[in-house]
């Protein structure tokens, strides 16, 4: 039996089926013969039954049906609410006495027995009167009169009419059914005679059947159930198990080896799955990094367990500093010894860089590098280094260190991961880019409202200081007008801005005639060379006939309001001819101007550039190239003031240069807020001198130390500062060269008038104080009154300029 099924099974489907349709034929066919014949004498009886008794029970059963329709309806019709709805009802009573016209007129050809006749006749007479009775309550209803017919209905010769008519037909339902009944048991007994005859031939039939539908069935069944629990294998995710059957030469051999073809399509598809499954996984990581140092720590995170790698470093390109510096690190023993940048060329990361193509070492040598656990260390078997490409432009070098060589579903995944890991790149750079513009924007933003704030200030203070200089004005007017000699002042360019009427009536002009004019053709020697020996001693003044008379002058320097600069009061007094009056100083006076320190011809009237010019002569043209330093933006914050901008770049030169050790240091002190302190302080520093790169990486090490993150993402931070810092301090290292130009001596007028301007300044805090002071101090080059004006200087350059007026009213004249 074994080797007869063995043998079916590589039989093909059809001579199979060929045999069981032969076998099934036979046997069909054998009991077909004797079911024909046996069905002929059912039918025979049956006609018989259903012709006569059947349909005579049927009409019967509807005849009571319809009876009951006409009462429901009759009674719907009375108490129907509207006109439709009674309609409705009258119409289908209509419908229900048409119907039992129809089947009494049927079913009278059709008995069998005379009393049956008979009762069709009492039962006409008595649906007769009935329907008298019900045509009789519809006319009472189509006139409208509802009550009468509603009492008709509810009358007891209208219920008694209905009651005969019903119990007629139950008794006819009750005689047909009787009828019915003895015509089928006759025809039942003709038929249990057939029906044995019938099923020992259908049992022979069928035992024959099942025998050879078994046999045939296990020859299909077996190799089949089989072929589905390979096929349910591969569902599970088995797809290298072999296929049975694929040598038959039947129809299971062909599904075998059509099966083997989607195995093989399924082992594609199924690595296509995972590499785009995986490849969407690591995109949405990718995504959620807000820095590179979080995507390069992402990144290795998500691939590392995917390609089974035991080490990773992630290296950053710099186009800058053209060199690749180390951004993140997976599984790293000793981070220390990692190299933090690599030149292009520099090793193997350093050539994939170079070569922008990946590189594979395989089966490196013991010492090389180990992959790590807290159980034990062994050697890798393969190091990948993988250019991070977009657009042809490199971005990143991954190096991975694994103890498997890479499959090509493996490779496959790195292949797409890699540029969506440029292009993730790409725009986090772009991102943070923007970030930093929308920071700088809020910072200049509050900037401006902060000037805004203080100019306002400024305009309420100089409206007050302009209140108290009109007022000091009147007074100094008031004294001028009242005293008894000749008085008059006059501006640093030696013209009349005030005179009293005693002046102008000694010198024979009207009031007012003399404001404005100079004071050479009224006292000739006063502003020459040599006045400052004439200081208390006789002069010659001229009068407006030209007549030429003799006087005394003494000088009092006047301090700088309203705008007037450097002034200086000349107070008159005519000597009668025969006195010689010993020189008076005037009430007040300020004590007699020193000689002067070098003999200067008349200085030239001085000019002064627009204040609005004042800035583009001192832009950032004055200044070197500095890398990574917004020039214009540093100038800014000093109000474009290029000495004080100069001072602090000198300033952040010095301070900042050994932010790496000073860094260090921080970090190994016991306050935990020391790194967060100094990282603060080259990030405030570097935004006043306009070194925007280098706050923005200072304030991201400062938000890492503040937040406490891990060491490597600070050092990786740290790295990045330093990065940034190196250029800033190679650009300010040329500021070291300049010195100042030697200026030319300064006379003694112009000294008493540079250092009223000086005062001024100060007193108004304007830092215009130290461009005044810068450009004096070379021309006082070696004389007492420069080292008198240095700690002056000093408190200008720390912009303290409270303390710069308080030490200038210190200095003592020689």
């Amino acid at each position: 039996m074994k080797a007869l099924l063995t043998a079916m099974e590589r039989w093909t489907l059809g001579r199979k089926l060929v045999l069981g349709s032969l076998i099934t034929m036979v046997i069909v066919i054998g009991v077909g013969v004797f079911g024909v014949s046996s069905q002929l004498r059912l039918s025979r009886s049956m006609e018989l039954l259903a012709g006569a008794g059947v349909r005579v029970a049927l009409s019967i059963k509807g005849l009571q049906a319809d009876y009951a329709v006409i009462g429901r309806a009759l009674r719907q019709a009375i108490l129907a609410a509207d006109a439709p709805a009674r309609q409705e009802a009258l119409r289908q009573l209509e419908d229900a006495r048409k119907r039992i016209r129809k089947t009494g007129a049927e079913i009278r050809p059709r008995l069998l027995k005379k009393e049956n006749g008979e009762l069709i006749d009492r039962f006409e007479r008595l649906y007769v009167a009935y329907g008298v009775l019900v045509d009789r309550a519809l006319s009472r209803l189509e006139q409208g009169r509802e009550d009468e017919a509603r009492a008709l209905v509810g009358s007891a010769e209208f219920q008694h009419a209905g009651a005969a008519v019903e119990q007629l037909l139950v008794q006819g339902a009750e005689i047909s059914d009787a009828n019915l009944d003895a015509a089928a048991h006759d025809a039942v007994a003709s038929a249990m005679a057939s029906l044995w005859l019938f099923a020992a031939l259908l049992v022979c039939g069928v035992a024959v059947a099942l025998g050879a539908s078994r046999l045939i069935g296990r020859s299909i069944r077996l190799p089949l159930f089989r072929l589905r629990d390979s096929v349910a294998e591969m569902a599970q995710g088995n797809l290298d198990r072999s296929l049975p059957f694929a040598d038959y030469p039947n129809e299971f051999g062909e599904l075998s080896r059509a099966i083997g073809v989607l195995q093989a399509e399924a082992r594609r598809m199924g690595a296509q799955r995972w590499i785009k499954t995986n490849q969407a996984a690591i995109q949405a990581e990718l995504q959620t990094a807000e820095s590179l140092p979080v995507l390069a720590r992402n990144f290795l995170a998500a691939i590392a367990p995917l390609l089974n790698v035991g080490r990773g470093v992630f290296y950053v390109w710099e186009e800058e500093e053209r060199h690749l510096r180390l951004l993140g690190s997976y599984a790293h023993l000793e981070r220390k010894s990692v190299h933090q940048t690599f030149r292009l060329g520099q090793g193997v990361v350093g050539q994939c860089a170079l070569e922008r193509q990946p590189i594979v070492i395989t089966d490196p040598p013991e010492d090389y590098v180990h992959i790590g656990s807290a159980l034990g260390e062994a050697p890798p078997r393969v190091i990948a280094a993988l250019p991070v490409l977009h657009n042809a432009r490199l971005m990143a070098v991954v190096e991975l260190a694994a103890f498997d060589r890479f499959g090509p579903d493996q490779e496959a995944l790195l292949e797409g991961i890699l540029p969506a890991l440029a292009m993730t790149m790409e725009i986090l750079g772009r991102t943070v880019k923007t970030r930093d513009l929308l920071d700088e924007t809020r910072r200049q933003a509050e900037s401006m409202e902060k000037q805004a704030a203080r100019l306002e200030e400024q305009a309420v203070e100089l409206e007050a200081q302009q209140t108290e200089i009109r007022a000091t004005e009147a007074w100094y007017r008031g004294i001028i007008e009242a005293a008894p000699d000749g008085m008059l002042v006059i501006d640093d360019r030696g013209m009349i801005i005030l005179i009293n009427p005693q002046a102008e009536a000694m010198f024979g002009h009207g009031s007012g005639e003399l404001t404005g004019r100079p004071v050479e053709p009224l006292i000739p020697a006063l502003m020459r060379q040599d006045y400052g020996t004439r200081q208390g001693h006789r002069l010659q003044g001229v009068r407006r006939d030209d007549t030429v008379f003799p006087l005394v002058a003494g000088l009092s320097r006047l301090p700088t309001i309203g705008g007037h600069g450097g002034c200086i009061c000349v107070s008159l007094r005519e000597i009668v001819v025969g006195e010689v009056p010993a020189p008076e100083p005037w009430p007040g006076a300020a004590p007699p101007l020193p000689e002067p320190i070098a003999p200067a011809p008349e200085p030239a009237p001085e000019t002064k550039p627009a204040p609005e010019a004042m800035p583009a002569a001192r832009s950032a043209d004055a200044l070197p190239d500095l890398p990574g330093i917004d020039v214009k933006a540093g100038l800014a914050t000093m109000a474009n003031k290029l000495s004080l901008y100069t001072r602090m770049l000198i300033k952040f030169r010095e301070g900042q240069g050994r932010f790496a050790e000073l860094f260090a240091a921080a970090q190994a002190d016991s306050d935990p807020s020391a790194a967060t302190r100094a990282a603060h302080t080259l990030k405030g520093t570097a935004g006043n001198i306009g070194a925007k790169g280098l706050q923005a990486a200072a304030a991201a090490l400062e938000h890492a130390c503040k937040e406490g993150g891990p060491q490597d993402e600070i050092e990786v931070l740290l790295s990045n500062t330093l990065a940034e810092l190196e250029p800033v301090m190679a650009g300010l290292r040329r500021l070291e060269g300049a010195e100042p130009s030697t200026a030319p001596a300064i006379s003694d007028a112009e000294v008493w008038v540079a250092l009223g301007k000086l005062a001024a300044l100060l007193e108004d805090s304007d830092s215009e104080a130290g461009d005044l002071l810068e450009g004096l101090l070379p021309k006082l080059a070696g004389t007492a009154l420069a080292t008198a004006l240095q700690p002056v200087a000093k408190a200008i350059d720390d912009c303290d300029l409270d303390e710069a007026l308080v030490q200038l009213g210190k200095v003592k004249v020689p």
